[in-house]
């Protein structure tokens, strides 16, 4: 179901993202900021107290106590370092960067090309 819901989210991506632009393209400008916000929202809390929010975190995505392995009876906590985790969330910080940084261009190429056909 997620794999479908994916294909089809990325089936209409374009079709939403022209009508937004030819609309109004103050919505991928309000879109860039929340991209970006958002993790320095999740950045602040994780600063704040890490524990806490790695706690708070997992339990949203993993059911019951299922995240909370053991070095010594789950073997994958010893075969994936600390380093994956680190790269895995790299990834993810790069990703969500270009995503704000397409909207951003999207919202200025539209803002142009409304000031020039006034």
């Amino acid at each position: 179901l997620t794999y479908l819901l994916g294909a089809v989210s990325l089936a209409l991506l374009p079709f939403f993202c022209r009508r937004a632009y030819q609309t109004d393209s103050l919505l991928f400008r309000a879109s860039a900021v929340l991209t970006l916000l958002t993790p320095t929202a999740l950045g602040a809390g994780i600063a704040l107290d890490f524990d806490r929010a790695f706690t708070f975190f997992h339990s949203i995505f993993f059911e019951g106590d299922s995240w909370l392995l053991s070095p010594r009876e789950d073997e994958i906590i010893n075969i994936l370092p600390a380093e994956f985790f680190l790269h895995c969330a790299l990834v993810i910080a790069v990703f969500w960067l270009a995503a704000a940084a397409v909207q951003f261009f999207i919202y200025r190429a539209g803002s142009k090309k409304k000031e020039s056909s006034r």
